[in-house]
C-alpha cells in the first residue's frame, strides 16, 4: 500500500477553499498506520450575508490499488444549523480530488450524498467558536 506522505493536506485544503470561495482552516489531522489521513476542516468566516453560511467537514486520503484517493465531505450550516437535502438530516456535499495523466489535480463536486451509515453524526451541530 502506498504511503500518503507525498500529498500535503494543507495544499488540498487551500485548493478546496479556492473552489468554495471561502477559506478553510485545518482543525485536526489524524494519520492511520501511515497509509490513511483524515483532516477536519472548517470555514474561517461566515459567508452569504444574512444566511451566515459556514462549512465543516473532513478531507480524507487513502491508498486504493497503490494510488492515492482523496475525497472530502462537507456539511453546510446556516446560522449554526446544519442544512440538508430533501429532509435528510444527514446529507452532505461530496467532493473527489481528481488528477489528470499529467499529474495536475483539481476538486470535483459529486453532489449531495446521504450519511446512510451514521458515520458523521458528530457533525450534526456546528461548534461554537468565539
Amino acid at each position: 500500500m502506498s504511503r500518503t506522505g507525498d500529498i500535503d493536506p494543507h495544499i488540498l485544503c487551500d485548493q478546496l477553499s479556492g473552489l468554495l470561495g471561502v477559506e478553510l482552516d485545518v482543525e485536526d489531522t489524524t494519520i492511520v498506520d501511515g497509509t490513511a489521513l483524515s483532516v477536519t476542516v472548517s470555514s474561517r468566516d461566515e459567508v452569504g450575508g444574512p444566511l451566515r453560511l459556514r462549512y465543516r467537514g473532513i478531507v480524507g486520503l487513502e491508498s486504493i490499488d497503490d494510488a492515492p484517493y482523496v475525497s472530502a465531505v462537507l456539511f453546510v450550516y446556516s446560522c449554526g444549523v446544519r442544512l440538508s437535502l430533501d429532509g435528510d438530516e444527514a446529507s452532505f456535499l461530496a467532493f473527489a480530488y481528481e488528477r489528470s495523466d499529467a499529474g495536475v489535480g483539481h476538486w470535483q463536486l459529486h453532489g449531495w450524498q446521504s450519511d446512510e451509515y451514521g458515520e458523521y453524526a458528530g457533525f450534526a451541530e456546528l461548534p461554537i467558536t468565539r
